[in-house]
């Protein structure tokens, strides 16, 4: 945050820019006075990211721009296990019962996909998000940094031609909320609720992404659901 903050005041009250990783300007300041500030601020959005296939941005040019992601010292936030996007298949793999596994568009079961209405689908991805959590606290942070705890876990829709779970109950919840993001959101909220009694300070973040773009009528992001727009 110290950084965030550094950067930001060079650039409204100094004037500095940096137009791109390789390019940045630093007007004359030999007049220059440091001005009398009192001034706080908290970011209207918890993570932010300019992402591109091909990263030639580097860190430092990250940073400068109030970038969460992949800045450069770590400084932003971390994105938890198993991976920063696209992670309903890997959850997928904990739902073995062939009864509450996804059904796909064929009408038939795929088992890459997560069922978004089924109780049981919820607190089975719940506990295994609870898990990733434990280990990654574990694993990934030595002792005394525990500021570096990851504080997103990522919940969201597996890449391109994917459809999502096309049951009997998760079409008439996306019919009822006009998209799929309907169905979608509510799931992502009740596995965050369950993860939430537990680890509070987590935020569950999900894609409108795809067929999940459409916003739905009524339901919303509970407090510790980000979504994130792709």
């Amino acid at each position: 945050a110290l950084a965030y903050g550094i950067y930001a005041f060079l650039e409204e009250h100094a004037g500095v820019r940096w137009y791109a990783y390789d390019t940045e300007y630093i007007p004359d300041l030999s007049g220059w006075k440091i001005p009398r500030l009192d001034v706080s601020r908290r970011p209207a959005i918890l993570d932010r990211e300019m992402y591109v296939a091909s990263d030639y941005m580097d860190g430092y040019w990250r940073l400068r721009n109030k970038e969460t992601m992949r800045a450069a010292f770590r400084a932003g936030v971390s994105v938890g296990s198993p991976r920063q996007c696209h992670t309903f298949a890997v959850y997928a793999k904990a739902v073995t019962n062939d009864a509450l596994k996804a059904i796909g568009i064929s009408g038939k079961v795929n088992g890459s996909e997560l069922c978004m209405t089924k109780k049981e689908v919820r607190r089975i991805v719940a506990q295994q998000m609870i898990r990733y959590i434990k280990a990654d606290r574990k694993a990934k942070v030595p002792a005394g940094c525990e500021y570096l705890y990851p504080s997103i876990y990522e919940l969201s829709q597996n890449d391109g031609g994917s459809a999502g779970c096309r049951c009997k109950d998760c079409a008439e919840f996306c019919r009822r909320e006009g998209s799929w993001a309907g169905p979608n959101l509510d799931f992502v909220n009740g596995v965050a609720e369950i993860v939430g009694r537990e680890f509070p300070e987590i935020t569950v973040r999900t894609f409108a992404y795809s067929y999940t773009e459409l916003p739905p009528k009524t339901i919303r992001a509970r407090d510790n659901v980000q979504v994130r727009f792709c």
